[in-house]
């Protein structure tokens, strides 16, 4: 499969994740990582990106060049682009300020305002809705007749304080919140690959 390298390399720096680290866990080496990241494979096979993309919580189409219309799976509410777009022109600030600022890259955020990507990540809502001074929720449509799934990221930015196995986890800031997810998400990943 052709890529990106900019857009994988993009989400490992965002997510402040070491190249070593996120290479142990997705099972390639950090060498072949890293030629992934510089571009200079042309391409990478369907299972490495699979792997990367439920690392980073991203579908793997995403990794591509032609990053097609994402649909709504049922398990993230739809954006209210016509909001998002009115905050941003309001506020008087471009695309590019705002990926900047949040940490997001450009073309993700010009996918969700156009609305061909129509359930972006909680954590990228969270993000947008601090840069904007908004609750979450405003930015999100209501949803209509969907059963409610808990949203583990939506959890850990809600509530910085919570028990796990009778001990109290304080994850106050946003670095330590960010970090906590990363190691979720290497769990996770660890979890189905192995």
């Amino acid at each position: 499969m052709k890529y990106n390298a900019e857009k994988i390399r993009a989400l490992r720096a965002t997510r402040g994740a070491r190249l070593e680290d996120v290479a142990k866990v997705v099972g390639i080496s950090a060498g072949y990582l890293s030629l992934i990241e510089r571009g200079t494979k042309k391409s990478m096979s369907a299972k490495v990106a699979k792997v990367l993309a439920d690392f980073y919580g991203v579908p793997f189409e995403s990794f591509s060049d032609e990053t097609p219309p994402q649909r709504n799976d049922g398990k993230e509410g739809e954006m209210n682009i016509v909001l998002f777009r009115r905050l941003r022109v309001e506020k008087g600030v471009s695309l590019s300020a705002v990926a900047k600022a949040v940490g997001i890259d450009k073309s993700t955020l010009s996918l969700i305002e156009t609305g061909k990507r129509m359930a972006p990540h909680y954590d990228t809502v969270v993000k947008l809705a601090k840069y904007y001074g908004v609750d979450p929720d405003t930015l999100m449509k209501p949803k209509t007749g969907q059963k409610e799934i808990p949203d583990l990221t939506r959890f850990l930015w809600e509530h910085p304080q919570f028990t796990f196995e009778g001990e109290l986890v304080d994850i106050g800031s946003e670095g330590e919140t960010e970090r906590l997810m990363m190691a979720i998400r290497m769990g996770i990943v660890w979890a189905k690959h192995k």
